[in-house]
């Protein structure tokens, strides 16, 4: 009796949300009172893919906020000119429908270390929805990167990802 009723509470635990959020992760700044929360996923060229959420729970008149980030390898970094300009993601989606996101900041080194590339931006709420809903089929960092690498499993932790941020 003791391992079924276990076994009902982990799974429960597990599943609350209706999808299995234990992918996303957060934390707390004591502080501000703003929690974080996110996730990551990695295509099959091995870039990151970071999603997260920005809420203030100490001032709920605060919007909160969605920001993706994108890593990647990369031999070459990105010249000062263009570091200092803003870019552009689109993402291409499986339902032939594009989201575009401006404002897109590039960095060297995002990650302390040598030899990769850093893309972020902040998105609105409802190009989220866009993403939970059709999985991305190519993302472009325009005139810098594509790539079409997102395997179905890939795909679907990605809208997961969205889905609990959406939902939390």
């Amino acid at each position: 009796m003791r391992n079924v009723l276990l076994t009902l509470l982990t799974f429960i635990t597990t599943f609350s949300f209706g999808q299995n959020c234990s992918i996303i992760s957060s934390t707390k700044d004591k502080k501000t009172g703003t929690v974080t929360i996110g996730g990551i996923t990695s295509t099959e060229d091995f870039y990151s893919f970071l999603i997260h959420k920005k809420v203030n729970q100490s001032d709920q008149s605060i919007k909160s906020s969605y920001i993706i980030s994108l890593n990647a390898a990369s031999r070459v970094l990105l010249s000062d000119s263009l570091l200092s300009t803003k870019g552009t993601f689109e993402f291409h989606l499986l339902d032939n429908s594009t989201v575009t996101v401006q404002n897109v900041t590039y960095m060297n080194n995002p990650l302390g270390q040598c030899c990769s590339l850093g893309f972020q931006a902040n998105m609105e709420e409802e190009q989220i929805k866009l993403l939970a809903k059709s999985p991305i089929v190519t993302l472009k960092v325009i005139e810098i990167m594509l790539t079409t690498s997102f395997s179905p499993k890939k795909q679907k932790q990605l809208q997961t990802i969205c889905n609990c941020l959406l939902n939390k």
